[in-house]
């Protein structure tokens, strides 16, 4: 799994510090605070099919650590894919 875009800021031992103190999901993708975790969610599109249920997780689980899920952006992401509420992430599909 990795969301390069988020982590393209940091060098590797700012990785390795991160990864350390499990700020992160395993060291490829780290959500240190709340620009990052804008540009988490901006670049959620290029995770892999198979792994964005993990990736919503992390994201979420990032958010509540760093107080954002009041935030319109972050509860609109999480909402949308089915996180951060009991309703549906889409409305059913029309019947024709």
């Amino acid at each position: 799994m990795t969301i390069e875009l988020a982590a393209a800021n940091l060098n590797q031992s700012q990785r390795d510090q991160l990864a350390s103190t499990s700020l992160d999901g395993g060291g490829s993708w780290p959500i240190p605070n709340i620009k990052f975790l804008r540009k988490a969610i901006m670049s959620f599109g290029r995770a892999r099919p198979d792994d964005r249920e993990k990736v919503v997780a992390h994201i979420a689980a990032r958010a509540k650590a760093l107080g954002a899920l009041h935030l319109d952006w972050v509860a609109n992401f999480l909402k949308a894919h089915g996180a951060g509420s009991d309703a549906p992430a889409k409305p059913p599909a029309a019947k024709y």
